[in-house]
């Protein structure tokens, strides 16, 4: 999940056991031009991520109380958005909430293919890894 805070800047979930090699197993690029592809999908989506629970729990849990009430008043994200990131969490106990800046990596053909309408579901998919059953 991606939702747009401000200009160019979004909040993601990531599963926190997702690896660059396991993301290139998921993909199916093995060589190639494929390979190259997906790897710099993967470095630009992971560039520069912060970890707003870490953050939220170090800095701003005694200002926001929740994390509910710090993605509301810190990114200004709309109700709806933030129940579906906490649904997210809670299905996906493993994913971790970060904040990105978009087109970090310097390549927006990247971000925009990789979020793009086609690939959106797929890519988060792999980066839930939904098809992986963690162990508590």
């Amino acid at each position: 999940m991606k939702f747009t805070y401000d200009f160019f800047e979004s909040i993601i979930l990531i599963d926190s056991t997702l690896t660059k090699e396991k993301f290139l197993e998921f993909t199916g690029a093995t060589s190639g031009y494929a390979l190259d592809m997906f790897s710099r999908i993967f470095d630009s989506i992971t560039s520069e991520l912060i970890d707003l629970e870490k953050q939220f729990k170090e800095y701003y849990a005694f200002e926001y109380i929740t994390m509910e009430r710090f993605l509301f008043r810190k990114f200004n994200l709309e109700s709806e958005d933030i129940d579906k990131i906490m649904r997210e969490k809670k299905i996906n106990p493993h994913c971790i909430i970060y904040k990105k800046r978009d087109y970090a990596y310097g390549n927006a053909g990247l971000d925009q293919f990789a979020f793009s309408e086609p690939m959106y579901e797929r890519i988060f998919k792999i980066l839930l890894m939904k098809e992986i059953n963690h162990e508590n």
